[in-house]
């Protein structure tokens, strides 16, 4: 087995083509002396500190497309984030930060931005990067034939322009603040696929990636294992601290196809993948082992209590405020998914730049909420508190529609129900399929609904609040505040950061007394690494393989 590694490796090395080299030219015996010792790396193997060379495994499941702007893969946009590059990428805080993009212009309207794009870069064969490259991939993005996860990007998007080889203009239907958040897909190379007279869609090479990112693609397809090897080209190539060596460090990237996950997590735990994503609900598992490298950081999917604001019952905010009050969140995190989520009122992704996860627009205090209830004319009967609404006793008895598939939603709910008790709100558990959820939701024919989202890159969250959005995607409620579509428009225009956060403020203290939804948390996602690898690991929402180009295996001496 050992033997057919290395005679795999040495195979690899020997395919490696003058337009896509990596920074050390080995002979076959340096790369089998340098891969023998690398094999060792992390069994007892002295850390003598960064070095060009080693091997990396990836997984992956099995590629739909190595488009980057095609694929509906998660595992495959992954590691395709190392051979393509973008305009800018998000940050840890979600901020976007430049890239391929060196500098930019905004007209005072809003509606015209110009970008210079660096003239440093080359593709992958050798040829530069140009506006050409850019205006070609939002063409791609905007064919009405192409189904792609970056399309809303580029819809605001009404004309381009050429200025000069590496300054393009694009033109907008209307102001958009966030327009360098949405400029974070991937280039694709013009000239790659000029002369085809097939649409790209269909295109063959698809299935052999080009991009301008410190990985080349070097062989493998979508049933078979795919090479990947350092790109001795790269604009971004220079080590600062360590100028005798070149980034990346990992000369050679392995993305190893498997049909799931649990396919290849025993791969993993023997050795035979270095990176490996962890499922919700495996965190204890894993999080005290001391042989792995466990990593956890907040993801994009949200939970949340949606209400009918049309009940004549909960169309009173006292109501929905005292329901809100008495809903600890970090009860229902520590008592069902200790450490796999973080408490979370609106939809925006905690500990980033317009969110501050210190700050709730209540914290839980039944006391209080009972005081609120009793204040606005509701009685205690049985447990239950009551009220005469037109003429009619309304008793606060709520029904709390959940997906009967999904185990933690089910003891969220329960848990929740519990602690409503205790304020003499009574909720009975109404367990359908998700689609009859959806369709009872549709429909207004609910109480409250116990309801998800995967929250978009970009920090508009318009989806939520804005009244043009009521009854459609997200805004379930049919909330709509005059005030709040005024500062949400106010906001895509807004240029400078601090104001526009200071709206997001204001925003926050008006859903906070509307009550509209009912936030509860933000799952974490998770990231298992093996020990060999030596560097930075410090993944997020955006970059999994965050600071990869300085991760390094140690080689013995």
């Amino acid at each position: 087995m050992r033997r057919k590694k290395i005679i795999l490796i040495l195979s690899a090395l020997l395919f490696i083509s003058s337009a896509c080299t990596s920074h050390n030219d080995y002979s076959s015996n340096d790369a089998l002396n340098l891969f023998q010792k690398a094999s060792v790396a992390g069994n007892g193997v002295k850390d003598s500190g960064p070095a060009n060379g080693g091997e990396l495994n990836l997984f992956s499941t099995r590629p739909d497309t190595l488009n980057p702007l095609l694929t509906k893969n998660v595992y495959v946009k992954d590691f395709l984030g190392l051979i393509y590059e973008s305009l800018f990428k998000l940050d840890r805080d979600q901020k976007a930060v430049p890239v391929l993009a060196e500098e930019w212009e905004v007209s005072d309207d809003g509606l015209i931005w110009t970008f210079k794009i660096r003239s440093d870069v080359q593709w992958h064969d050798g040829m530069p990067l140009t506006a050409d490259d850019i205006i070609f991939t939002i063409k791609t993005l905007q064919n009405g034939n192409i189904d792609s996860v970056y399309k809303s990007n580029v819809k605001n998007i009404a004309a381009y322009a050429i200025v000069s080889r590496n300054t393009f203009s694009v033109f907008l239907n209307e102001p958009d603040s966030f327009l360098k958040e949405r400029l974070t897909f991937p280039i694709l190379p013009s000239h790659y696929f000029i002369g085809e007279n097939i649409e790209i869609l269909n295109s063959e090479k698809n299935m052999t990636p080009m991009g301008t990112g410190p990985y080349c693609y070097s062989s493998g397809s979508g049933t078979n294992n795919i090479k990947l090897i350092s790109n001795g080209k790269w604009w971004n190539s220079e080590d600062r601290e360590k100028p005798e060596l070149s980034l990346p460090y990992i000369t050679d990237i392995n993305i190893r196809i498997f049909d799931s996950e649990r396919d290849a997590i025993d791969s993993f735990h023997q050795g035979e993948i270095d990176v490996m994503p962890v499922s919700t609900g495996n965190f204890a598992k894993y999080s005290r082992r001391t042989d792995i490298n466990f990593q956890k950081y907040t993801g994009n999917e949200y939970e949340f209590i949606a209400i009918n604001l049309k009940d004549p019952v909960l169309s009173d905010k006292t109501v929905r405020k005292a329901i809100a009050m008495a809903i600890d969140k970090n009860a229902l995190i520590d008592e069902i998914i200790p450490g796999e989520a973080i408490a979370a009122d609106i939809p925006i992704i905690p500990n980033t730049w317009l969110n501050d996860s210190s700050l709730f627009s209540y914290t839980t205090d039944r006391e209080k909420a009972r005081d609120l209830l009793v204040q606005n004319g509701w009685k205690e009967e049985s447990g239950v508190m009551h009220k005469n609404i037109d003429g009619k006793r309304k008793y606060l008895q709520l029904e709390l529609l959940v997906n009967n598939y999904n185990d933690t939603r089910m003891e969220a709910a329960m848990e929740i129900s519990e602690q409503l008790k205790e304020i003499g709100v009574d909720v009975s558990l109404v367990n359908l399929d998700w689609e009859e959820v959806l369709d009872r939701v549709r429909k207004g024919e609910f109480h409250l609904a116990f309801m998800g989202c995967r929250v978009s890159s970009i920090p508009d969250i318009s989806f939520a609040y804005a009244s043009e959005e009521a009854y459609n995607g997200f805004n379930v409620s049919g909330y709509s505040n005059p005030l709040v579509d005024m500062y949400l428009k106010r906001i895509r225009k807004e240029k400078d950061d601090e104001a526009k956060k200071a709206l997001y403020m204001r925003i926050r203290n008006i859903v906070s007394e509307d009550v509209p939804y009912i936030g509860l948390y933000f799952y974490n996602d998770s990231v298992l690494y093996s020990k060999r690898i030596k560097g930075e690991v410090s993944p997020y929402l955006w970059d999994k393989y965050n600071n990869i180009v300085k991760w390094y295996i140690p080689i013995a001496q």
